[in-house]
């Protein structure tokens, strides 16, 4: 089984190319392994970005456009290693990405041995992390990294969060 998570553009790129390692949410996930990156339909993110010069640079430091960027479809796989307090999280880190600064609450995903897909895989994209269909499954598993960890579900005492207290309701 591989989950797949859906960021708008230009972050499924920045994710996808690991530039950045980071995703913020409002909620815990208790998935870790393969996942697989999906960049939704909507322009929001992208209109969003085009204030930001950090993001801008980052893109065309890579070779990559704004207006160019794939939409509806799979675009890299990678593992989904971490799922940490924004605010246990180094203040580098959080001064690195602004979608992290400022953020006193929620959780950043943090995604390891990222992989590009040669060509993306157009599919539609969920909320949360969802299944990708078993159509799609074997082409996401031979661009794995032989490091990627088997899927895994922690039970919600193996959630702890820097205060020592175990999370609970975390979603898959």
């Amino acid at each position: 089984m591989i989950k797949a998570i859906t960021l708008q553009q230009p972050w499924a790129t920045l994710v996808a190319c690991g530039r950045w390692k980071y995703e913020p949410r409002d909620y815990a996930v208790n998935y870790r392994g393969p996942i697989a990156i999906h960049a939704a339909t909507k322009l929001d993110g992208i209109d969003a970005a085009m204030g930001l010069v950090e993001t801008q640079s980052a893109l065309c430091e890579m070779g990559y456009a704004l207006e160019f960027l794939p939409l509806g479809a799979i675009i890299a796989v990678g593992e989904l290693a971490e799922c940490v307090p924004l605010r246990a999280l180094p203040s580098d880190v959080q001064r690195e990405d602004a979608r992290l600064s400022g953020r006193a609450v929620g959780h950043a995903l943090r995604f390891e041995h990222m992989r590009e897909l040669d060509r993306p895989i157009a599919a539609s994209g969920r909320g949360m992390l969802w299944t990708v269909p078993a159509e799609v499954e074997p082409r996401l598993r031979a661009a794995l990294d032989a490091a990627v960890s088997e899927a895994r579900f922690l039970q919600p005492g193996d959630l702890v969060d820097t205060a020592g207290s175990a999370r609970g309701g975390e979603h898959a």
